[in-house]
């Protein structure tokens, strides 16, 4: 068993078909832009922020995805490990 003071926090979270901010591109059955395009590219940026109170006591840094991790899902997974020091 490990002391208190070699801890860690895990989170693991997952964004599922993440909107795109590129112009749309995919066209529909009647050539109208369809609101998506299967190809565009994706753009997540994330942080895990900690705060007592209204004070932040720790922030991890900054994360980014490009694409989907799991094109299957059009998922993007993130995962941080957070050393919890007492």
């Amino acid at each position: 068993m490990s002391s208190g003071r070699d801890q860690h926090l895990y989170l693991l979270y997952e964004v599922y078909d993440p909107s795109h901010s590129a112009p749309e591109m995919g066209k529909d059955n009647g050539g109208k832009a369809s609101g998506k395009s299967p190809a565009a590219p994706v753009k997540l940026l994330t942080s895990i922020e900690f705060l007592n109170g209204t004070t932040k006591a720790f922030e991890t840094p900054l994360v980014e995805a490009y694409c989907a991790q799991y094109p299957y899902a059009g998922a993007v997974a993130f995962q941080f490990d957070v050393h919890l020091r007492i």
